[in-house]
């Protein structure tokens, strides 16, 4: 009895029937093993399931009921900010598939366009800065210029981002693609208007201006921390070395942050070695930044900051602040102590993720988060709007002083 068993278990063991079975039961549990190793959970949490049954019902309820046409792209870019929104961060969002277009090429300090900046002014589009050498430049286009038409549409109402949505193609702009802009400006005392036909190109965005105050001290405004903001930086600051200029004025003014990473760049250049700040996060635990040595700078620095000067700005002028290399002049500054990472989705969902992932601390260990930057020497700002830079800077001008001083 015992034998034939044996032999028809054997003969079982042996068949297709099994094989097919033990090889179904082997890509399954492989299967598995891949889903997990990147992140696919096949018993879904308590929440994507709600988010599903809820959502479902809900999109059957529309459809059986709302008499107009769905943008069913747009209901979901919607409903997936609803769901980041839900973590109750102000800081974190979810970026639809054309906004992350946007915010990657402001990330990497280019853009493909024409190389103007426009402001609305009584009711018009004017044409407030063209780039040197960009491609408006060179087609003719001139500062003052008054944009009434781009590819043959007329601009009315002075919009902005109408008109910088006509310029770019939206966010899909391509190198060497050609746009049409015509501009009324006076000519012999007459108002004119002139058509130009401009190639869009790959225009890099300036974030780092300097000018000299005297044969001493130069003044370096940093608008924002782009990912080529460093390189920008150090260039100029190659200048100030060969001229042996030994006092800095930063300007960080209404600089809303951008890229850590080019702030430890730039933090590097000028600290000699010694710690930068420490990164505390959920998921790749404390991360510590130093600077090496390599280089440093040993003249004098006073940095100017105020209520919108934020995040990496105040990484940048709190570590140097902090390591008793600048002192900061102007008034509190905004506060933001932690960090975002942008995770792209651009192969799964689309669009990005863009969520808090970290804290950071000051070489000090202390969190400016929710408290922001005291200045050494608090003074409110009375110059002209846009007036950063210019005569009637006052607080620029006690920040010189302040530096001769020193």
């Amino acid at each position: 009895m015992g034998k034939k068993l044996l032999k028809f278990l054997l003969r079982i063991l042996k068949s297709e029937y099994f094989m097919g079975l033990a090889t179904g039961f082997l890509s399954c549990a492989i299967l598995v093993m891949l889903m997990n190793a990147f992140g696919v959970n096949l018993w879904p949490s308590s929440v994507p399931k709600k988010i599903y049954q809820k959502s479902s019902l809900l999109y059957r309820l529309i459809q059986d009921y709302y008499p107009g046409e769905l943008n069913e792209d747009d209901m979901v870019n919607v409903a997936l900010k609803g769901m980041v929104q839900g973590v109750g961060d102000e800081y974190s969002t979810y970026y639809s598939p054309e906004e992350y277009k946007s915010v990657k090429s402001g990330m990497d300090g280019q853009y493909v366009g024409i190389g103007i900046t426009i402001v609305e002014k009584n009711g018009k589009t004017v044409v407030q800065d063209v780039k040197e050498g960009g491609p408006a430049e060179e087609a003719g286009i001139l500062k003052g210029d008054v944009i009434v038409e781009v590819n043959q549409e007329v601009i009315s109402g002075g919009s902005i981002s109408q008109v910088s949505d006509l310029i770019k193609n939206g966010y899909d702009a391509k190198e060497g693609s050609v746009v049409t802009i015509k501009v009324e400006r006076v000519k012999d005392g007459k108002k004119a208007y002139e058509t130009f036909s401009i190639k869009r190109e790959v225009v890099e965005t300036e974030t780092v201006s300097s000018k000299d105050l005297s044969s001493e001290v130069c003044y370096i405004r940093i608008t924002s921390f782009n990912e080529n903001t460093d390189e920008q930086f150090e260039e100029i600051m190659k200048k100030v070395e060969r001229k042996n200029q030994e006092k800095l004025i930063l300007d960080l003014r209404d600089n809303g942050g951008g890229s850590v990473d080019a702030t430890i760049h730039m933090l590097n250049y000028l600290l000699p070695k010694g710690d930068l700040i420490t990164e505390k996060s959920k998921k790749q635990g404390d991360k510590k930044y130093t600077s090496d040595d390599k280089h440093s700078y040993n003249g004098k620095v006073v940095i100017l900051i105020n209520g919108n000067s934020a995040s990496a700005s105040e990484v940048f002028a709190g570590t140097m602040q902090a390591r008793n290399q600048a002192k900061l002049v102007g008034t509190q500054s905004f506060g933001k102590g932690i960090v975002q990472t942008i995770l792209s989705l651009d192969h799964s969902v689309g669009g990005a993720l863009k969520i808090t992932s970290s804290e950071y601390f000051l070489p000090n260990q202390k969190s400016i988060h929710k408290i922001g930057l005291t200045p050494d020497k608090v003074v409110e700002y009375q110059g002209s709007e846009g007036g950063y830079g210019k005569d009637d800077d006052n607080q620029l001008k006690e920040a010189l002083d302040l530096i001769n001083a020193w």
